[in-house]
């Protein structure tokens, strides 16, 4: 059967690109209709009446039937219902402090050590200045201010989350379970063949238990 969901949505965290379900929020309408059931997991149509960041995403969530596989909203970091009904701003501002640990972890002495550039003699002012690509407001003067991270590779770099050294990322989490099927505009329709995952013999699913959903939507484990 067809549901549609109208509920406002905001931005939880501009760093982070969360988004929420808020009656401060802006206007939203999306109109979903579930197409098939394997068992595990239901392939829906969604049709975004109103087009914000992450819409489809968050009014999933909001209705308790995230994307099976997606990182931010279909994750435990939300509360045991994973934000299913909405949250409150105390709640928000938990959720927000837990993606960040994960997003941005906290930088060891032992990972990174800040060093100026007169002491190490690695980079001239020149260098410098083509590290931070001429950014605005940047003068001979405070070029020699500026701090240098050091990475634990021993490569040294002007902006301090650029100096944590991450995993590469594992194919899993480089897909998410959402497609652009169909537009229309005007007199005018464009569809595309639908993905692998949307198929009713898709069989991929059955990894979600064992490797995300376990985890509290984080693949085998690791940060989102």
């Amino acid at each position: 059967r067809e549901i549609i969901c109208e509920e406002p949505i905001e931005i939880a965290s501009f760093k982070l690109g969360i988004n929420k379900v808020s009656p401060d929020g802006k206007y939203c309408k999306t109109v979903f209709n579930r197409l098939s059931f394997n068992g595990i997991t239901s392939v829906v149509e969604c049709k975004p009446v109103t087009g914000r960041t992450h819409q489809i995403r968050v009014h999933l969530q909001y209705l308790g039937y995230p994307i099976a596989n997606d990182p931010i909203y279909c994750s435990n970091f939300w509360g045991q219902e994973m934000g299913k009904g909405g949250i409150d701003a105390d709640a928000t501002a938990a959720v927000i402090n837990k993606f960040q640990s994960f997003s941005y972890p906290t930088i060891k002495v032992s990972d990174i050590k800040q060093t100026n550039s007169s002491e190490s003699g690695l980079f001239s002012t020149i260098d410098i200045k083509s590290k931070v690509e001429a950014e605005q407001n940047v003068t001979e003067d405070n070029l020699r201010k500026w701090p240098l991270w050091k990475s634990s590779t021993g490569e040294e770099f002007t902006c301090r989350e650029c100096a944590v050294l991450r995993k590469d990322p594992l194919p899993e989490q480089l897909t998410l379970w959402l497609h652009a099927w169909r537009y229309e505009w005007e007199k005018e329709v464009y569809q595309t063949e639908c993905p692998d995952w949307a198929n009713e013999e898709f069989k991929g699913d059955g990894m979600l238990e064992k490797r995300f959903w376990k985890y509290g939507g984080k693949w085998d484990g690791l940060a989102p």
